[in-house]
């Protein structure tokens, strides 16, 4: 939900505006990234109307999985993950 959200501008490839078109569509946590099938991506990539395979070719699953885990263990960032 949108109280407990997630800096996602800290995914590579994840900007402000790719933020608010996620968050537009519920999307506000590294959990509900990791978790995206590539059929929900396809229609997040539908939804957002931005660079066309941007999800898998950046891993922001795979990058939001891992900043996930470090925010569990009270670290924010991954390397040099920063907002685009």
């Amino acid at each position: 939900s949108e109280g407990e959200k997630d800096d996602l501008k800290t995914i590579n490839g994840v900007g402000p505006f790719i933020e608010q078109k996620l968050n537009q569509i519920g999307i506000y946590t590294f959990a509900q990234i990791a978790s995206l099938t590539n059929d929900q991506a396809g229609k997040i990539t539908e939804a957002i109307e931005f660079f066309p395979g941007r999800i898998q070719r950046d891993d922001w699953t795979g990058q939001a999985r891992k900043l996930g885990e470090h925010r569990e263990h009270g670290s924010s960032r991954i390397g040099e993950h920063g907002s685009r």
